[in-house]
């Protein structure tokens, strides 16, 4: 979305379309309120406000002060789901979120 690029895929480098690139402030916003609001949850989700759901991820770095292009790096520390930690890379390492709780929610 920001570099138009495939961080994954040395095979195919340069960008693809780089003047359809956003920032990453609307890439942030596209992936959280942007979504709720479409979805018309904008009451419940997509910020952190009182009485929204506590949805949320911790990251390992903060995306304002790295490089676009190494963002793909980073690493989700902790996810949060109705205000529980459902994983913590620190406790569960590459396990799965909490199912029975994702479900709970309609989330599956």
């Amino acid at each position: 979305m920001i570099t138009r690029s495939n961080p994954f895929d040395e095979s195919k480098p340069g960008t693809v379309n780089p003047e359809e690139a956003i920032t990453l402030e609307q890439a942030i916003y596209i992936c959280t309120l942007g979504g709720a609001e479409v979805l018309g949850v904008e009451d419940l989700l997509g910020s952190i406000d009182t009485g929204k759901f506590a949805d949320m991820i911790v990251l390992d770095q903060n995306l304002f002060e790295i490089e676009t292009n190494d963002i793909f790096g980073t690493e989700v520390l902790k996810t949060i789901v109705g205000g529980k930690v459902v994983y913590s890379l620190e406790k569960d390492g590459d396990q799965d979120l909490d199912s029975n709780l994702l479900m709970k929610r309609g989330m599956h």
